[in-house]
């Protein structure tokens, strides 16, 4: 019984805390795309940084949450990542 009255409260830590993760990727990723568009050297590999955070906090909170897809947030990134790789001359990197 006391694990019943628990269950809740889990589910309930997890949306939080799925919540704070889509929220950091979301934030991640909107600061590599003004990164990206600056188009220096340096903001590239700024970038690249936070991309990779962004794609790592999106595959943390997982395929689906609340019903929405985040493969196509995931599959953004990953297609920025690829197209910054790309303008550093960095192909090989850009197909992986």
């Amino acid at each position: 019984m006391a694990t019943a009255r628990q269950y809740p409260v889990n589910i309930a830590q997890m949306t939080q805390t799925n919540d704070a993760t889509l929220a950091a990727a979301e934030l991640a990723y909107k600061q590599g795309k003004q990164l990206y568009e600056q188009g220096t050297a340096e903001s590239l590999l700024q970038a690249i940084a936070k991309f990779e955070q962004a794609l790592s906090l999106y595959r943390k909170v997982g395929d689906t949450y609340s019903g929405q897809s985040l493969r196509s947030s995931e599959a953004f990134t990953v297609a920025h990542l690829g197209k910054i790789y790309s303008d550093l001359g960095q192909q090989q990197k850009a197909l992986s």
